[in-house]
C-alpha cells in the first residue's frame, strides 16, 4: 500500500476535515491490527534498550530506541491514513513485552 500525499490530500474538504470514504471491515481491521503490531514492535524494541542501557552497552541501546522510535512513526502512518479517511483509530492495549533475557 502507498501512503502517498496525493490521495491522502484528495479525502479532504476544503476547510482540511477528514471526508469519511468507505472502506471494506476486512481492510479496516487489518490496518489497525498493523497499527497495534508497530506499537507492539516498538515495545519490544524499547525492553531491549533498556536491557542493554542497564548494561551500559550504549550502542545497543541507542540502535534499539531508533528502532522502537521507527515503529512508533510507522503506526503513526496508519493512524494518519485511517483519520484521512475518516476511519476510526482504536488504540487497543500493548501487550508487556519480554524484559528479562539470559545474555546477548
Amino acid at each position: 500500500m502507498v501512503l502517498g500525499t496525493q490521495h491522502a490530500t484528495s479525502t479532504l474538504q476544503s476547510g482540511g476535515r477528514p471526508v469519511a470514504q468507505p472502506m471494506q471491515e476486512t481492510l479496516l481491521e487489518a490496518l489497525q491490527q498493523h497499527l497495534a503490531m508497530e506499537l507492539n514492535a516498538s515495545s519490544a524494541y524499547w525492553a531491549l534498550a533498556v536491557w542493554f542501557a542497564e548494561r551500559e552497552l550504549r550502542g545497543f541501546s541507542r540502535t534499539f530506541k531508533e528502532e522502537s522510535d521507527q515503529e512508533r512513526n510507522h503506526a503513526g502512518l496508519f493512524a494518519d491514513y485511517l483519520v484521512v479517511r475518516g476511519q476510526p483509530v482504536a488504540l487497543g492495549s500493548i501487550n508487556a513485552p519480554k524484559q528479562v533475557w539470559n545474555d546477548i
